[in-house]
């Protein structure tokens, strides 16, 4: 009996020894959790989404990654700051520009063991070979748009063609219009709108009344112009990169035949002349400003390119707005920019079972159950007429199909046969600041102005050509060997002079505190002497050597390498020369440099002379010492992000920011401060002349003490007055703490990059991209180490003269005890 029981009893054991184990309760990282707090219909919909997978899964608790967000070039920056910082989530988002780069760096891995192409969910029951995890034909086709494949499906680093990420939304550009607006203008709302470029033409100087603040087209003239004109250089049949398929080079294309027509048509939506029905000339029928949206909610601006979901369109409403195509191009095309947000695996995943749990995420939340959730949400919800016909009839909602809006579908359809991916080959992250850089161009030295089409055209296509070769050259890495050559020449003897004078400074500071002989015997003796000192000392030394010079040796070598974070140094690649090579003939880097020295031009008349000033006169005043120093010194106490962020509101380029509201006070009109290239830098010294005024102050009223009174006294005597009495007593007598910490302010304006983060992230087009926020975007955004840690040498050798300064100003100064004194 015994014998006959055992192996069922064994059996069932081991079953439930694994039921345990795989109960066990699992926390990993995602790129994104639905929050409880969203109560609009997408938050319901994707918090059900949510629930039924921890119904289905209930051992498995996906966290939402939580990581920096900033302003600035790259908007997927959290994903790149967490990977760099080993806090990158198991299943991390990815787009189509960045897939690209996460490919290439190793930071995404295969999916190919998930996806099974060669047989339908129903075959693979049938077989008995089903497997919940995998994604079969039929659902990939359901997920994957055709024209999405070639980015989603693609040769990797070793050659081979691999599955990269799955697709949980679909979107698509299509023109979104106001019709009151149009109905304002006496046009059709239902029929009217433009059909082609010239009707688009034609219709927004109907709709644009400048006087009233009515624009036609939400546009740019910055940095993210190329991301509003990429439409219409897609119906132009232009791509913005494309990959040799022998040689598997990537290009930067977007000057090829008809680019120059699409940007010409995008100038002159800025800026062409037309006149208006007063018999006014005016220019341009676009809003530009960086508060494009709170215009069009304003119901100021009547059209603008977005991206639409195929099944999502609750923010609209019919009555109030219409979809339709993006107009045809001369050319009688059309290209409606295609986008996929996608998640994959993350490559550093070590865990099988952390690589599973993300994976089961992955697949759920952009799955066939969780469409039918979201449907069955918005069909209970009372938001059936905004589910796409196609879907309410797949799930069993096609009575409510007649409620959806009338065109939408047609036009939903018509917007993904037309959709042309955006552009995701090598480095195609920033993109689009390459291609807005010839409409920058052409807006800022008003091209668009120019009645003469073929004299724009062809200054345009000189635009486009210059753009095009800075793409291939910064962007996609891609130099001709003969010019490579040459630049690697130059970069070895800068190298060289570089690293001399490295040497040589060391070896000059190095003299400059050597003792000399009859010093040493008496320094020996003090070693001796004081040798409790020195070893309480020894903490304070190691620590130095381990956060300051370990990294500077490291650096040393990554400066050299291709550095990879996924591979660390043994994994990464050595390139010799070639990043101080990008670098040299790089002009973001000399606009960084110009931004750092005129930042500290403003930093030293704002933010250090004042100070000094200030503590002169708090010396002077004759009651209320204490108050005042109060005063000036409260704004300190106060972090400095929060003081940044605050004095952003009061910045604000609306009229109730409160700058402005002051300056209507006294009869100024409002500015656009950290929107404007002239005011931006002057903006952000503002909060900090204003944070650093009184701790500054503090430091040269200790100083002042030690001015003896009798020489203000006999100066007195002699006549001399308040000011003669500072400018040959005062200054004098504390001139050696001015110039070192002149030094300290000089060398900590030119790396500053913080505030200038917070403020602006570099903008607007580039006015305060200062060199350390170069470098903090080419480490943490870009993840270009290599060229990060090369700019931070060549940034120290451009700097080393204040040091050596400092060091001798400081190797011949004494320092002595009060009692000494």
């Amino acid at each position: 009996m015994i014998r006959k029981t055992f192996p069922a009893a064994f059996l069932l054991l081991t079953f439930s020894l694994t039921n345990l184990f795989a109960a066990e309760d699992m926390n990993f990282l995602v790129w994104q959790v639905p929050k409880p707090d969203n109560v609009s219909i997408d938050g319901k919909a994707d918090l059900a989404v949510l629930d039924a997978f921890q119904k289905t899964y209930p051992n498995l608790h996906p966290e939402a990654s939580t990581g920096l967000r900033i302003e600035g070039p790259a908007a997927e920056s959290g994903v790149l700051m967490s990977i760099a910082g080993g806090t990158a989530p198991a299943a991390i988002y990815v787009n189509f520009r960045t897939s690209g780069t996460y490919i290439e760096k190793g930071f995404i891995q295969p999916l190919d063991e998930y996806i099974d192409e060669s047989m339908t969910g129903e075959e693979a029951r049938a077989k008995g070979v089903f497997d919940e995890n995998v994604i079969y034909r039929d659902e990939l086709e359901r997920r994957i748009i055709p024209q999405s494949r070639e980015v989603i499906y693609r040769v990797g680093p070793d050659g081979k063609k691999h599955w990269w990420s799955m697709p949980y939304r679909n979107l698509v550009m299509v023109l979104i219009y106001n019709k009151a607006l149009f109905q304002r203008a006496g046009i059709d709302p239902d029929t009217g709108y433009p059909k082609s470029w010239d009707d688009m033409w034609e219709i927004s100087k109907k709709i644009t009344d400048k006087d009233k603040g009515i624009y036609a087209f939400q546009a740019s003239n910055s940095a993210v112009a190329g991301w509003f004109a990429f439409t219409f250089f897609s119906s132009m049949n232009v791509r913005a990169v494309k990959q040799n398929p022998e040689t598997r080079q990537w290009e930067a294309t977007f000057n090829q035949e008809g680019a120059a027509e699409a940007a010409d048509f995008y100038v002159k939506m800025v800026q062409g002349a037309w006149t208006d029905k007063n018999d006014k000339e005016q220019f341009g029928v676009t809003y530009t400003d960086t508060d494009g949206s709170t215009k069009w909610n304003q119901g100021e601006i009547a059209m603008k390119f977005t991206y639409l979901e195929e099944q999502l369109l609750s923010k609209l409403s019919p009555e109030e707005y219409g979809i339709a195509p993006v107009p045809l191009s001369p050319t009688g095309t059309r290209g409606s920019e295609l986008n996929c947000a996608m998640a994959g695996l993350f490559a550093g995943i070590t865990d099988p079972k952390v690589k599973d749990a993300a994976w089961k995420y992955i697949r759920f939340f952009g799955g066939d159950e969780a469409q039918k959730i979201r449907t069955r949400v918005y069909v209970e919800n009372g938001y059936g007429a905004y589910i796409a016909p196609d879907r309410l009839r797949r799930f069993g909602y096609g009575e409510y199909a007649k409620f959806f809006p009338k065109g939408w579908e047609e036009t939903f359809k018509t917007a993904f046969e037309c959709g042309v991916p955006e552009p995701y080959g090598k480095n195609c992250q920033m993109v689009y600041n390459y291609l807005s850089s010839p409409l920058e161009y052409a807006i800022n030295n008003e091209i668009g102005m120019n009645p003469d089409k073929e004299k724009r055209l062809e200054i345009i296509q000189g635009y486009l050509d210059n753009a095009v070769a800075d793409a291939n050259d910064k962007m996609i890495g891609y130099v001709p060997p003969k010019e490579m050559s040459f630049r690697r020449i130059v970069a070895g003897i800068f190298a060289a002079v570089m690293f001399g004078v490295f040497v040589f400074m060391f070896i000059y500071i190095w003299k400059l505190f050597t003792p000399k002989e009859q010093e040493v015997s008496h320094r020996q003796s003090s070693l001796r002497k004081y040798w409790m000192a020195y070893l309480m000392l020894a903490p304070a030394i190691l620590a130095t050597l381990l956060f300051r010079y370990v990294p500077l040796f490291r650096g040393a070598v990554m400066a050299f390498q291709d550095y990879n974070v996924m591979y660390g140094f043994s994994g990464s690649t050595f390139v010799g020369l070639d990043n101080f090579a990008t670098i040299l003939w790089d002009p973001i880097f000399w606009v960084g440099m110009k931004a750092a020295a005129y930042y500290t031009v403003l930093y030293i008349t704002m933010v250090f002379i004042p100070p000094i000033l200030l503590a002169v006169l708090l010396s002077e005043v004759p009651v209320g010492k204490v108050f005042f120093r109060v005063v000036f010194y409260l704004p300190a106490i106060i972090s400095g992000i929060i003081m940044m962020i605050l004095w952003k509101k009061f910045l604000s380029p609306d009229d109730n920011g409160f700058a402005n509201w002051v300056l209507s006070w006294v009869g100024i009109g409002s500015q656009k401060w950290l929107n404007d290239t002239s005011l931006a830098m002057f903006s952000i010294m503002i909060p900090q002349a204003w944070a650093g005024m009184g701790p500054g102050c503090l430091i040269y009223l200790a100083a002042l003490k030690t001015v003896p009174e009798d020489l203000y006294e006999s100066a007195a005597i002699d006549g001399a007055g308040f000011l003669r009495r500072v400018w040959f007593i005062t200054i004098p007598m504390i001139r050696a703490l001015i110039f070192i910490q002149l030094i300290f302010a000089l060398i900590q304006a030119f790396q500053a990059a913080n505030y200038v983060l917070i403020m602006t992230g570099g903008g607007p087009n580039d006015s305060t991209r200062v060199i350390g926020l170069e470098i903090f975007y080419n480490a943490y955004v870009y993840l270009r180490f290599g060229i990060a840690t090369a700019m931070g040498w060549i940034l120290g050798f451009m700097l080393i003269g204040f040091t050596a300064f400092q060091m001798t100003r400081l190797s011949k100064m004494t320092f002595k005890t009060a009692e000494g004194k």
